[in-house]
């Protein structure tokens, strides 16, 4: 379910009962958003909540199986010249799971309907990236929560799935473990060009950039003249 501007705060501070279990994620007004260069993240980023299939941690190792391994729950909306990612996911009971619902009249682009079922223990994360494909150019940063109370501690639970269950703020102020890019302040794993004063999230490159042509040029002509002189008697 979309979140208009005007209703941010409100959303921010109540933590009420719901229909169903109610997620706040994303971002909020103020924080600041960077690339891996330090400049402003663009429209061509997206941003996603969801897990990972059961036995798979992520980490900075295996980031070629991530998207194999995604189990989406909902895509965010961002808005690049206010550098503002919210959404508003409901969660309901499926036997002993949750599956994602769509709100009648807020989610008018989101699919009619989510497949997956999640099950409660599940972790949650928020996936920010600029291409799935991983390239020299690719940037993804993947925060999550494992805090102790019920907006840090981004764990499905059975709960979540009541007609009345309490909202959640799982936003990216209040993610306390960063396991690729950077979040508020600290850069985690990943390859940066820049390290901003402050940031709420960073990008970071999924590999190392290749060195430009010049630069590889002068590197190798560097190497032959030193071979050169090992060479002379």
């Amino acid at each position: 379910m979309k979140l208009h501007l005007f209703f941010i705060p409100c959303c921010l501070a109540l933590s009420s009962p719901g229909m169903a279990g109610s997620i706040d994620w994303g971002s909020a007004v103020a924080d600041q958003l960077y690339t891996a260069g330090g400049t402003a993240i663009t429209a061509s980023y997206q941003f996603e909540l969801g897990t990972f299939e059961t036995g798979f941690t992520p980490d900075a190792t295996n980031t070629a199986l991530w998207e194999g391994k995604w189990r989406l729950i909902e895509q965010g909306d961002f808005n690049a010249p206010l550098q503002y990612a919210a959404e508003n996911s409901l969660l309901t009971a499926s036997g002993p799971n949750l599956i994602w619902e769509r709100d009648q009249t807020g989610d008018e682009s989101a699919p009619l309907s989510n497949p997956l079922l999640f099950s409660p223990g599940e972790q949650v994360y928020v996936w920010a990236f600029s291409g799935k494909t991983i390239d020299t150019t690719t940037q993804w940063a993947l925060v999550t929560g494992n805090g102790t109370t019920q907006d840090t501690d981004w764990q499905l639970t059975a709960g979540l799935g009541d007609t009345l269950a309490t909202t959640r703020a799982w936003r990216l102020s209040n993610a306390d473990t960063v396991v690729f890019g950077g979040l508020n302040d600290l850069q985690g794993p990943g390859s940066y060009g820049s390290t901003p004063t402050s940031f709420t999230l960073q990008t970071a490159l999924v590999i190392a950039p290749i060195p430009e042509p010049g630069t590889t040029v002068m590197l190798a002509v560097g190497a032959a003249l030193c071979l050169q002189r090992r060479r002379r008697p």
